[in-house]
């Protein structure tokens, strides 16, 4: 499968099939109902975005890819700068106290990752991995972080993937009612 999979920079015309996509991946109240081993197991989005919010990531980011099997977008990496980020602060309803963690201990220039995400049925089958290989080429001398749900229920899919490639683990903020895991790999 891995070898079918093209990985590209998203632009905007992505941003109505990624906000389709992310509410089927999005953690939700029918979702909950579900067994909670089976969400951490699976992973889970916890923030969907808007097409306008897609959108504008895309058009702002070289580090916002798509992955692609026979022109079906089937995963995505949505990161940018930290410079980027603290930008598009004002706009966001979410993740302030990680946003100024961040933009405190690392330069502006680190990469954050702020969402990846396969789709049901592709998972397991090299999609994240090769998105994030194609990060490494584009960011090579880049230092990379993300943030991923330690609680009130524990993205174990997210935390697992996240240390096979390399990222450590270094601190937990709480954000809300959320707790957050902060990741990072740095070069």
């Amino acid at each position: 499968m891995k070898e079918r999979i093209l990985v590209r920079r998203a632009v905007g015309d992505d941003a109505d099939t990624l906000e389709q996509l992310a509410r089927t991946q999005q953690i939700s109240d029918d979702k909950l109902e579900n067994s909670l081993d089976e969400l951490s197991r699976n992973g889970f989005i916890t923030w969907g975005q808007t097409s306008d919010s897609y959108r504008t990531r895309a058009d702002l980011s070289d580090y916002f890819l798509v992955a692609q099997v026979d022109q079906e977008i089937i995963g995505w990496v949505m990161a940018y700068p930290l410079e980027i980020l603290r930008d598009l602060q004002s706009g966001m309803s979410y993740e302030d106290k990680i946003v100024e963690y961040f933009l405190d201990q690392y330069p502006l220039e680190t990469v954050f990752i702020d969402q990846i995400c396969t789709i049901d049925g592709m998972r397991r089958c090299g999609v994240a991995t090769a998105l994030d290989e194609h990060l490494r080429n584009i960011g090579a001398n880049k230092s990379f972080v993300t943030d991923i749900i330690h609680g009130p229920i524990r993205n174990e899919a997210s935390n697992l993937f996240f240390k096979k490639i390399g990222f450590i683990e270094v601190a937990e903020v709480p954000q809300d009612q959320w707790f957050l895991g902060i990741y990072d790999r740095r070069v």
